[in-house]
């Protein structure tokens, strides 16, 4: 009996290590993911900036491209961060 008993907290502790190795993945991907969103932002607000310098488009075309930029920036963050909600959520589960 004391033989199942050990292996049963030998194995609980290793799935319980598992079960946060696997989290603390998830949490890594999920900023990584946000970091190239905000590479991604930023190149196209350099690009934008660039045209206007250009003069190839005015300065009220630049204030709407950008804000636009950063509203679908922040939308797809949001959805990274309920992802990996969910994503922790499941490990948990489990």
């Amino acid at each position: 009996m004391k033989r199942t008993v050990r292996c049963w907290l030998s194995v609980s502790r290793s799935w319980a290590a598992a079960i946060a190795e696997d989290q603390e993945l998830s949490k890594k991907q999920a900023e990584a993911a946000k970091v190239s969103c905000r590479n991604i932002r930023r190149d196209g607000n350099d690009a934008i900036k660039k045209a206007t310098k250009d003069k190839k488009i005015a300065e009220d075309d630049e204030k709407r491209a950008m804000d636009e930029i950063q509203k679908l920036t922040d939308d797809e963050i949001k959805k990274m961060e309920e992802m990996s909600k969910a994503k922790e959520k499941e490990v948990m589960e489990i």
